[in-house]
């Protein structure tokens, strides 16, 4: 009989443990957010997820440009390869001008030379690359939507070179 009840004590310890949670603790409370917070808190998050996608953009299109005009410098020609480079270079920058509120895409000055466009090309994404890296979730820069412009000037520009 000893042994029995031993054993029901046992068994039925746990049980009374399990019914207890942290939610019916009275002092560890969690907090409760309105509609209007939720919301909020998802706009704050969903912006600064686009500003971290628009910083790594940046950062991808100017490896993107070394590795062209590193590519081009040997062969004063593009391959394949590096035209699916220039298409990702001109896909990024779009959207970086999305994210940024800029449109157009006016190039002052045509380059003479497929190298002379490579190498304003990079010198561009390495611009981009450093002024977004100054930018928060806030803020827009006329110098980054102007370098991004250039970009995508010099990309149409590369590619009419390329099918001549």
């Amino acid at each position: 009989m000893y042994k029995l009840a031993i054993i029901l004590f046992f068994l039925a310890l746990p049980v009374s443990t399990f019914g207890q949670s942290s939610i019916d603790k009275p002092d560890e409370q969690r907090p409760i957010f309105t509609i209007g917070e939720t919301i909020s808190r998802n706009q704050i998050a969903l912006a600064e997820k686009d500003h971290r996608e628009m910083r790594i953009a940046t950062i991808e299109i100017n490896q993107l440009a070394k590795s062209l005009l590193k590519a081009a410098k040997g062969q004063c020609l593009l391959s394949n390869e590096d035209e699916k480079k220039l298409e990702k270079i001109e896909k990024l920058a779009k959207k970086v001008r999305s994210e940024q509120g800029g449109n157009g895409n006016n190039l002052a000055e045509k380059p003479e030379s497929l190298i002379v466009a490579l190498e304003r090309l990079q010198k561009a994404a390495e611009t981009m690359e450093l002024e977004s890296r100054s930018l928060n979730r806030h803020s827009i820069s006329f110098l980054l939507v102007e370098k991004v412009n250039e970009v995508l000037g010099l990309t149409k520009e590369i590619k009419k070179m390329r099918n001549k």
